[in-house]
């Protein structure tokens, strides 16, 4: 099971205690996030720590330039997800808007949290 997170940490706590004391049983190899913030769950929990910033477009940029933007980040997402074998995709406070088809791909093994 993958873990996508922004910068909010009650999503990512709640699943991650939830593994350690076996009231989830599943392999958690990885967590992924555009941002920085929580990298030190990750080493709290002995979980690597995936940065993967979303690409800036400036403010004047085409819907084709910010779409190509969007899909390179997926595409980094992706690779990750073949590596490590992934499952299952919990978004767990993810704040960035997927694509259609990053949706579609997923949609029948990706949890979405936002409690």
């Amino acid at each position: 099971m993958a873990i996508l997170v922004s910068k909010f940490d009650h999503c990512l706590y709640d699943i991650l205690l939830r593994k350690k004391s076996k009231e989830l049983k599943c392999e958690i190899p990885l967590i992924i996030s555009n941002h920085e913030t929580l990298k030190h769950v990750g080493e709290q929990f002995g979980i690597p720590f995936y940065h993967l910033p979303t690409e800036s477009t400036k403010e004047d940029a085409t819907t084709d330039q910010k779409m190509k933007a969007k899909l390179n980040h997926e595409a980094e997402i992706e690779k990750l997800f073949v590596e490590y074998d992934i499952d299952t995709v919990v978004l767990a406070r993810y704040m960035q808007v997927l694509s259609e088809n990053f949706c579609k791909r997923h949609e029948r093994h990706t949890i979405n949290i936002h409690h």
